[in-house]
């Protein structure tokens, strides 16, 4: 009986895709890094713009959120590992909030080996 390998999550191109069909601009600095699952979109740039910089800390997303260059800016949360939105919640926690579509069409999940 074959046994099934999980593959990495490919978070770049959810994301890419993302951004591709919901009209977000994507910063050149982003295909530098690896990605992680979660992403900021900042909406209140015309259009809206991805942070180049993703991360897999919540703790690192509210440091950006907080920092006071980014006061009065506004800015999405994206969860590409489980597809939800999320928003501050203040102290140190990001709430789960609405839920979008995060998975690639025909996304393979799992390698299964003889």
């Amino acid at each position: 009986m074959g046994r099934g390998i999980k593959l990495n999550v490919p978070y770049s191109r959810r994301i890419l895709a993302y951004c591709e069909s919901n009209g977000v601009s994507v910063p050149p600095g982003f295909h530098v890094r690896s990605s992680e699952k979660f992403a900021i979109i900042n909406v209140s740039s015309v259009p809206p713009r991805l942070v180049a910089v993703t991360s897999y800390l919540e703790s690192d997303i509210i440091k950006f959120l907080t920092h006071p260059r980014n006061a009065g800016s506004i800015f999405r949360v994206l969860d590409f590992k489980s597809g939800h939105e999320l928003k501050y919640a203040g102290g140190k926690r990001l709430a789960r909030s609405s839920a979008f579509q995060h998975e690639l069409p025909n996304e393979v999940k799992y390698r299964v080996e003889p």
